[in-house]
C-alpha cells in the first residue's frame, strides 16, 4: 500500500487516498457477504495477478473453498458457538 502513491505518481494519475479507502471498504464488504453466503466453510481470499504477472498490472481477488478446511470449527471451539 506504500508504494501506491508513488506508482501512481510514475504513470501520471493523480493518487486519492479517499479511494483507496473506498476499495478496501468494498473488498471487506464483499468478503463479509461472501462469508455470509458460504456459512460453516472454510473460505481463502488470495490475489491473482494480472497480465504477465506484472508488478503494478491489474489482478483480481478470488474466493475459493478450502476443501476439508477446519476454521469454522476451530474458531467454534476459540470462540465459542455464536448467540442467536
Amino acid at each position: 500500500m506504500q508504494t501506491l502513491p508513488a506508482m501512481a505518481r510514475q504513470r501520471g494519475v493523480q493518487w486519492d487516498a479517499w479511494q483507496a479507502l473506498g476499495l478496501g471498504a468494498d473488498m471487506l464488504h464483499w468478503m463479509i457477504s461472501c462469508g455470509e453466503d458460504n456459512p460453516s466453510t472454510h473460505l481463502r481470499f488470495a490475489h491473482a495477478p494480472g497480465p504477465g504477472g506484472q508488478r503494478g498490472a491489474p489482478g483480481v481477488v478470488r474466493c475459493m473453498l478450502v476443501e476439508g478446511g477446519q476454521l469454522p470449527e476451530r474458531l467454534v471451539e476459540m470462540l465459542g458457538a455464536p448467540s442467536d
